[in-house]
């Protein structure tokens, strides 16, 4: 008998303890410190996918006294996007700042140093459906080897800056379609049948330079930047 009383009050103290915590917590988060956390928050992107972070150069080379931007025709045995035509730069790497990813990839592509590359500014981001944020910065480009050529870049492909001021790119608007799952909770939701029933225009831009295509994310990040120059 005396067991089970003692038994009983180590219940009772579990309890009591258990109601004591959960108090506690109650309390806790009546009384967030909000300053404290949000004291040295680095703002992000909300977004229902994963955000990829990108650094791009347009590089600018003088070439007889002509200004050039210095394209790279893609490697054709990259896994994306072989054989087109983009700027040097990629991925930026955790904890890295953008101007650094852009110089770094810019020196790995043109197997060159950071001496081989003077930035002279950022430019505006370019936001792109399902591939993130690219930052991109103007460079100006020195000895470089034109004749370059390893697995991620075929060859060097230099284009007056004159051609994008005088030579507005063709432009076709595809429209865009959103479809629902089957299974989506529309009812649940409160969400008419229709609501998803609509299209968006998608715009996709070109360049002719010669026989080569310029287009897509490479396309709009030059007629931004051009756009500053006229």
């Amino acid at each position: 008998m005396e067991n089970l009383i003692v038994e009983r009050n180590k219940n009772i103290e579990c309890h009591k303890n258990i109601e004591l915590e959960y108090h506690k917590n109650i309390e806790c988060y009546k009384n967030i410190d909000l300053e404290a956390i949000f004291s040295n928050h680095c703002p992000d992107v909300i977004s229902s996918q994963k955000i990829l972070l990108s650094s791009v150069v347009i590089p600018v080379i003088n070439i007889d006294g002509v200004d050039n931007i210095l394209l790279e025709v893609r490697g054709n045995k990259l896994k994306h996007q072989p054989g087109e035509i983009s700027f040097p730069g990629g991925k930026m790497e955790p904890h890295e700042k953008p101007i650094d990813t852009a110089v770094r990839e810019f020196c790995e592509e043109l197997m060159c140093n950071e001496d081989s590359i003077d930035i002279i500014s950022e430019l505006n981001q370019y936001i792109a459906p399902n591939k993130g944020i690219i930052y991109t910065f103007l460079g100006r480009v020195k000895g470089i080897d034109l004749g370059i050529s390893n697995d991620e870049v075929d060859r060097l492909l230099p284009v007056p800056i004159s051609f994008f001021k005088t030579t507005q790119p063709k432009a076709i608007i595809n429209k865009l379609t959103f479809e629902p799952a089957d299974d989506f909770p529309f009812e649940e939701m409160r969400i008419p049948k229709d609501y998803f029933d609509f299209k968006v225009d998608n715009e996709v831009i070109f360049y002719k330079y010669e026989n080569e295509i310029i287009w897509g994310i490479t396309a709009y990040i030059i007629r931004d930047f051009v756009s500053k120059i006229i």
